[in-house]
C-alpha cells in the first residue's frame, strides 16, 4: 500500500521539516497552559481535533489572507531531500487547485493569528477550547510541501461521514514552545497519542512530493498498518478526485450495457 522512500536520517539531515513540523521549536515563548500536561488546565492531545465547520473557517481565513497577498511565496530550497518528480516549494503557490505551502500557511497565518487572538494555543483549540476541545476520532497523515487548498479537498473527500474530530498536525498542535511535547519520547507525543485514539487515517498525497520523504508520515503508516492488521483501524485514500469525471466517463459504457442487456431480454429473436 505504502511507497518508503530512503530521504534521510531521524536525526536531521536536509529535512527543514523534520525540524520543523515535528515539533522541534526554536521559538523562546513557553507552551500553552493547556497543552503543557503539568497544568491543571491541561487538555490532552486526543482532544485537539478540528471539525468541519473549521476546516471551512480555515479555508476562508486563509483565502483572505492570500488573496490579501499576506501569505507570500517560500525560498526555493527544498525542505526535504529531493527524490524523481518533486516539485519546487513555491511551485502551484497562485494555482487555485494547489495553493500555498503548508510551511507559508503557518509561518504567514497560523503563527500570528493563534499568538495574537489565543495566546499561542494550537488552531484547533482556539476554536474549541470552551469545550474542552473536540475528540479526535480521525487522523490526517500528509507533507507540509503541500498546497494548502489541494490539502484541504483530499481531505474533504477522505473523511469518513462518522467521524467528527480530525487531527491535523499544524492546526492540532500548539506552534509556540512546542519542544516539551516531545520531551517524553514517541509514544507520549501528539502523533502517537491521537493515531491511537483514532478509528480512520486518511491518507493525503499531493502533486508537489511524496509525503513518505517526511519520516513522520512513514511512522505514522507503521503505526497504522499494524492497527489494521488487528482490525482497530481503517486506512483511507482519496482514489476519486473528480467523482463527476469518474461518472461521465463510467455512464456511456453503463448505459451502453443496459441498453444491450434489455435488447437481449426484449429485441433478441
Amino acid at each position: 500500500m505504502f511507497q518508503f522512500l530512503n530521504c534521510g536520517n531521524w536525526g536531521g539531515g536536509t529535512e527543514r521539516q523534520d525540524s520543523h513540523d515535528a515539533l522541534v521549536d526554536n521559538n523562546e515563548d513557553s507552551l500553552h497552559h493547556l497543552h503543557d500536561c503539568l497544568k491543571a488546565t491541561y487538555i490532552p492531545p486526543t482532544r485537539w481535533g478540528i471539525s468541519r465547520e473549521d476546516l471551512t473557517f480555515f479555508q476562508k481565513e486563509v483565502a483572505e489572507y492570500h488573496k490579501a497577498q499576506k501569505i507570500p511565496k517560500g525560498p526555493e530550497k527544498y525542505n526535504i531531500a529531493p527524490h524523481a518528480g518533486a516539485k519546487k516549494p513555491s511551485w502551484g503557490h497562485d494555482d487555485p487547485k494547489i495553493g500555498p505551502s503548508i510551511y507559508q500557511v503557518c509561518d504567514h497565518y497560523i503563527k500570528p493569528v493563534t499568538k495574537e487572538r489565543a495566546e499561542g494555543m494550537s488552531w484547533a483549540l482556539m476554536r474549541n477550547k470552551d469545550k474542552g476541545g473536540l475528540e479526535v476520532d480521525c487522523f490526517a497523515t500528509h507533507s507540509w510541501n503541500e498546497g494548502v487548498w489541494e490539502f484541504i479537498k483530499k481531505v474533504r473527500q477522505s473523511w469518513p461521514a462518522t467521524s467528527k474530530g480530525l487531527y491535523i498536525c499544524f492546526l492540532s498542535n500548539p506552534q509556540f514552545g512546542v519542544k516539551q511535547l516531545l520531551m517524553g519520547g514517541l509514544k507520549k507525543s501528539p502523533f502517537y497519542q491521537c493515531l491511537m485514539n483514532s478509528k480512520t487515517m486518511i491518507v493525503i498525497p499531493n502533486h508537489k512530493a511524496s509525503i513518505y520523504c517526511r519520516k513522520w508520515c512513514v511512522y505514522e503508516a507503521y503505526l497504522a498498518q499494524d492497527l489494521a492488521h488487528e482490525n482497530k483501524m481503517h486506512i483511507v485514500l482519496p482514489w476519486l478526485e473528480e467523482w463527476w469525471k469518474v461518472v461521465l466517463e463510467v455512464l456511456p459504457a453503463f448505459m451502453f450495457g443496459v441498453g444491450g442487456f434489455f435488447y437481449w431480454i426484449f429485441a433478441a429473436p
